[in-house]
């Protein structure tokens, strides 16, 4: 069933897709993703600048400096590593302690 996230007239759109048994459907705003897609009220230049230079930061400094990646499923795992150039493992309930030991980092801004 629908939520309140997308607006109601696009439910003629999504119907079909759940008559033929599809669980989930997500929407997308990015005519790059859906033809014929767009943004009823686009953000303001600051507000994509910033997610921009989030998006950077996570890529190139927070995920750059992790040791493992773990996914949830092989479909996420496949992409992970595809998209970070990093090996991936899969976990199913939880983290292993056993396959991934705690090591206590060492920064240079981290006084001994």
């Amino acid at each position: 069933m629908p939520t309140n996230s997308t607006d109601i007239s696009h439910f003629d759109k999504m119907q079909p897709l759940w008559d033929k048994g599809y669980d989930l459907v997500i929407c997308s705003r990015d005519s790059k993703d859906a033809p014929g897609a767009r943004q009823a009220v686009p953000q303001p230049w600051y507000k994509r600048l910033m997610h921009r230079l989030l998006d950077w930061y996570d890529r190139k400094v927070f995920i750059a400096g992790q040791d493992v990646i773990l996914a949830l499923d092989e479909r996420d795992r496949g992409w992970a590593e595809d998209e970070f150039g990093k090996q991936a493992h899969v976990i199913r309930s939880g983290v292993s302690y056993e396959q991934f030991p705690y090591r206590r980092r060492v920064s240079a801004r981290t006084p001994p």
